[in-house]
């Protein structure tokens, strides 16, 4: 009976805790809520901040191995989930595994106190279930170091902006306990970060190369280009005058054109208005205002242009 003999010294060195009687139905249930840390009015709600464990009461007559072997197995779950919950890992579902395994053990408990046959499975099936949870969350919180600090690293310039939205959905996942969905973000961002390196090198490559290409341009043809500005500021001097009259010409003629076109526009306005009736006074008066002032500010400059073309 070594599973028995095991239980017997767990329960001395854990608690000395309902230290005699027969295990009976309700004190297996004052068990339960004392490895759950809870009362009977709090409907099996695991205070997560404060689970302690214990071992039950020993009567080696009633219990069978597989019996003290579950409390073991619900033992190791509970240290589980307060590892969990120390680490700010997320344990609801493995709180729920562990209420709900809790209870079957009280149901097959209670079947063994009548002679009947019990079935601990489900216990075994939810504590592993549990320290798979554990396992999980505690490398995925691995991951999300291992990934800031990637993107702490990230090569200078690169556009993070998607591989930090991926970050973020892996996280709120991750706190969601979509593990698998949470890991598949994760390794997007990767895939993210490598891309976005990938554009800044090559863009990094690209202004490299081209300031590199316009410093050898530059450094072998200085003498040409010094000559041609040269030239060019020789020509500008030599050749002002005839430019600035090309410029002041074209500045008339611009002026003039659009004059004859203001002075057609207002003579259109004009007919509509008085032999076609189109229109309204106070449409009439504000575009022959328009018109007026714009024909007045040509007459305006193109004295003056005149004035200037003549002293050239």
């Amino acid at each position: 009976m070594k599973f028995a003999l095991a239980a017997f010294f767990i329960s001395i060195f854990l608690l000395p805790a309902f230290a005699a009687g027969d295990f009976n139905g309700d004190s297996l249930r004052s068990f339960c809520q004392t490895l759950l840390n809870i009362s009977d009015a709090s409907s099996f709600e695991v205070n997560m901040t404060n689970v302690s464990a214990f071992a039950p009461p020993i009567n080696i007559t009633t219990r069978s191995d597989a019996y003290y072997e579950a409390v073991a197995e619900m033992v190791s779950a509970n240290a589980s989930i307060q590892k969990m919950a120390n680490a700010g890992l997320p344990v609801i579902h493995a709180r729920d595994l562990y209420l709900a395994a809790g209870q079957w053990l009280d149901g097959q408990s209670a079947k063994e106190e009548i002679g009947e046959t019990s079935d601990y499975r489900f216990v075994s099936q939810n504590v592993q279930q549990i320290l798979q949870l554990e396992s999980s969350s505690f490398a995925l919180q691995d991951e999300f170091n291992v990934l800031d600090l990637r993107l702490a690293n990230a090569t200078s310039g690169a556009n993070l902006t998607a591989a930090l939205a991926l970050r973020d959905s892996a996280l709120a996942e991750f706190r969601d306990e979509r593990f698998d969905e949470a890991k598949t973000l994760i390794d997007q961002a990767y895939a993210e970060i490598s891309s976005a390196e990938a554009e800044a090198v090559r863009s990094q490559t690209l202004l490299e190369s081209t300031r590199k290409n316009v410093e050898t341009f530059l450094r072998e043809n200085w003498q040409t280009i010094l000559a041609i500005i040269a030239v060019v500021c020789v020509l500008l001097f030599i050749f002002q005058k005839r430019i600035r009259r090309f410029l002041i010409n074209s500045k008339i003629n611009s002026l003039s054109r659009e004059k004859v076109v203001l002075q057609g526009m207002l003579r259109d306005l004009q007919r509509d208005y008085f032999q076609h009736g189109s229109g309204n006074e106070m449409t009439y008066r504000i575009k022959t205002k328009k018109f007026a002032d714009l024909i007045r500010n040509i007459n305006r400059q193109l004295p003056m242009l005149k004035e200037e073309l003549k002293r050239i």
